[in-house]
Formats: structure tokens, C-alpha cells, sequence
């Protein structure tokens, strides 16, 4: 992480005691990141407008009108520079991604991520949340528990060929419609990297078998208790919103970054075609190939789609931007600071 750019923890909680507790954990690394407490009626403000901003984008992502929660939070927050690192703590998603300005869209030119949770986080999830950290790069497995509600092939489908893509680059798996228990064991791996796994859900269940059957879709207690895999990719609707969704809970035990979208709509097309979905993905695994953080990745993802829809931010980091992975012919990773 370079230190020309401005890192900036902003906590939103109606409560002041919860940002003075987030305060008191930003005190180690107060030479990097400054933190911005936003509580009372202003935290009020910004944590509705956010919620209906949701809410409309749910109903129709095409028709959105942004400009409330934008003028709430510019009432709130500076507005960010090119490359500006934000950390948003909150007790329900508040997406700073999807503000706009006169410059543009935030998501467009800052790198977002986010912690929801109920009060302050622990003290391991938010230092895991700031420290740069790299790992060997493993294998991508892919893990469809279901067939798509699409009549194109699955192996025509945009994740399935932007993985094959990737097999040069990186030991690849692409595993479809397996058992319950294979999936969930996915979770497990650790000789995993990066674990996509694309599916049905709400916020707080996750459907991991083939069928839509009780017995297949599980609830943050049915999870493994320790996941190593440092990077997960959750796609399903709401899987990554809110303090009790499935994605805090996969964050709690063990990744460092989770990525996914934060609503429920009808199809999570980011642009309204296949092509287009193939370039926002291998966009994002390239970047991380050529050594990129998760954060710089989504940010490079999000300006090559110059024409996408506004649900390109509604695809969030939880937890840390700074995950990044070795890519060098030794394996050696090299912090960035």
C-alpha cells in the first residue's frame, strides 16, 4: 500500500460508543489510516438512504436513483481521490461504492471494502482487515452446487470459460453440481486460493447441494468452523449483506477477503451480456495474476466496464482489500505497504 494515497476507516454507527471502540482499534495504525466516526442522526441518514438504495436497485437496477444516499454521504464523507483506500464499518451495509459526485462514480476511481458487524469488530478481524498480507497462489476452484436457470450450456457459460482461460496460469477446478458434503468440504481446502462459488442464497443461507431441498442449503451453523481459503467468492443473492449474512459468518473463520454481491435481483448481469461478463471476471483474475490486491482487482474489474450497469458496485469487498497473492516463479511474496 503506497502512503500518497489516503486510507481513511470510516465508522458508521448511530451508537458514538461503537466508533469510539473502532477508534481505539485504529490507534496502531494511525500513521497509515485516519479513521472518520459517523454516528447519531448522520449514521441514521447514511444507513437508510443506503438500505433503500438496495431496496430500488432490487426492484429494478436500470431505474436507480442514486442521488439521495450521494448527497447524505457527501454531507458525511470527503470524497475520495484516484486510488484512495476506504475501510466502511457498519451494522448494515452501507455501499460508498455506489455514490456519485461530479467527478463520477466513487466505485469508479477509490477501492472499497467493508466490515458489517453489529458493534466495533473483533481486534483479529480488523487488523486482518488492514494488514497487507500475500500467499502463494494455489488452485481456483470453481464450485457450482446448481444447475443455472439458463438454457445456455454450462461450459458456455461466462465463469466456466473465463476459468478454462485461466489454466495456463494457475492449476484450475471446476467442480459441478457435486454432493452436499463435497461442497461444503470445498470450504476446507488448503491448497485453495481462490473458491468461487456461484449459487442460490439469501443473506443468511446458501445453497450448496443440487437441489433446492432443505437438506441442501445451509445456514452459517452448518458451515466448517476454520475455512484457510484466503479468498472466497460468493455469488448469490445477499450472500454478502448485512452483520448476519453468510459472508460475515465465512470472513469470522477464516478468509481474509470475501467478494460477492450485496442484493437480490433477478440475474446478477453486470452488463447485460455474456462478453461483458467474461471481461469483468478475467479482468479480475488477471489483475490478481499480475500481482494486483483484491481491492486494486475489483476496482480494474468495475473501469473496464465503461458502459456496465450500476450493479457493478454493488459487488463488495468484506474484510480485507489488501489480500494480493505470489505470483512470481518462487512463489515469494512481497508485501506492499
Amino acid at each position: 500500500m503506497t502512503t500518497s494515497h489516503r486510507n481513511l476507516i470510516v465508522s458508521i454507527f448511530p451508537e458514538r460508543v461503537h466508533c469510539d471502540a473502532v477508534g481505539n482499534l485504529v490507534k496502531p495504525f494511525g500513521g497509515i489510516w485516519t479513521h472518520l466516526a459517523i454516528s447519531g442522526d448522520d449514521a441514521h441518514r447514511l444507513l437508510d438512504t443506503g438500505k433503500s438504495l438496495l431496496t430500488s436497485i432490487e426492484r429494478d437496477p436500470s431505474a436507480i436513483d442514486r442521488d439521495m444516499f450521494s448527497r447524505a454521504v457527501l454531507n458525511s464523507v470527503p470524497a475520495p481521490g484516484d486510488n484512495d483506500r476506504f475501510l466502511i464499518i457498519s451494522p448494515t451495509t452501507c455501499p460508498l461504492d455506489l455514490v456519485r459526485d461530479d467527478t463520477g462514480n466513487w466505485g469508479d476511481r477509490a477501492i472499497f471494502s467493508h466490515l458489517d458487524a453489529a458493534d466495533a469488530p473483533s481486534a483479529h478481524t480488523f487488523e486482518k482487515a488492514l494488514r497487507p498480507r500475500c500467499v502463494s497462489l494455489g488452485t481456483y476452484l470453481l464450485l457450482c452446487p446448481m444447475a443455472m436457470d439458463r438454457s445456455l450450456a454450462r461450459h458456455l457459460q461466462d465463469i466456466v470459460i473465463v476459468a478454462t482461460k485461466l489454466e495456463s496460469a494457475l492449476p484450475v477446478e471446476i467442480s459441478l453440481q457435486p454432493p452436499y458434503e463435497r461442497a461444503r468440504a470445498s470450504f476446507t481446502r488448503e491448497d485453495v486460493s481462490w473458491l468461487h462459488v456461484d449459487t442460490h442464497g439469501t443473506s443468511t443461507s446458501i445453497m450448496l447441494g443440487p437441489s433446492r431441498d432443505s437438506r441442501q442449503i445451509a445456514d452459517s451453523t452448518d458451515l466448517p468452523e476454520h475455512i484457510p481459503v484466503p479468498l472466497v467468492i460468493l455469488v448469490g443473492c445477499q450472500l454478502t449483506s448485512g452483520a448476519a449474512s453468510i459472508g460475515s459468518a465465512v470472513l469470522e473463520r477464516g478468509p481474509t477477503s470475501i467478494w460477492g454481491p450485496c442484493v437480490t435481483f433477478s440475474s446478477l448481469s453486470l452488463a447485460g451480456s455474456d462478453d461483458s461478463q467474461i471481461l469483468w471476471y478475467d479482468r479480475f483474475f488477471r489483475s490478481l495474476l499480475h500481482g494486483h490486491d483484491v481491492g486494486e482487482s475489483l476496482l480494474l474489474a468495475r473501469q473496464s466496464l465503461t458502459t456496465g450497469s450500476a450493479l457493478k458496485f454493488t459487488w463488495l469487498i468484506l474484510g480485507s482489500s489488501l489480500l494480493s497473492f505470489g505470483v512470481k516463479p518462487d512463489g515469494v511474496c512481497q508485501e506492499t505497504h
